[in-house]
């Protein structure tokens, strides 16, 4: 079969294992639990004494960023992030997806959580 169509080349997002010294920032405090997976680092900062459960996994975005600001929960497993900008402020229940077409349901959950 000849497909004469041009496609993208695809890359691989690497293997996801945690490297803290990759994070744009990384507050003090921060714990994540093993199992955690972290892509494009470098366009993720974290605040101050936040937790990331197990298996979460943090996806930032190469033309955007996300930021989590000191003193969120991350439950697991949750995947945040998978588009240009997210920002997550507070708790985030286990199980979540968060992206930027979903910013009212983040807030509205971190609403229920106080």
């Amino acid at each position: 079969m000849n497909d004469s169509r041009s496609f993208p080349v695809r890359t691989s997002h690497g293997t996801g294992e945690v490297d803290r010294a990759q994070f744009r920032h990384l507050g003090h405090g921060v714990i994540i639990e093993p199992g955690v997976l972290v892509f494009h680092p470098d366009t993720i900062e974290i605040g101050d004494h936040v937790y990331v459960g197990h298996y979460t996994i943090l996806k930032g975005h190469h033309l955007g960023s996300m930021s989590i600001g000191s003193g969120t929960w991350i439950g697991q497993p949750m995947l945040q992030g998978r588009a240009p900008s997210v920002r997550a402020t507070s708790s985030i229940s286990s199980g979540m997806r968060v992206s930027p077409a979903c910013a009212e349901p983040v807030e509205m959950a971190r609403k229920r959580m106080t």
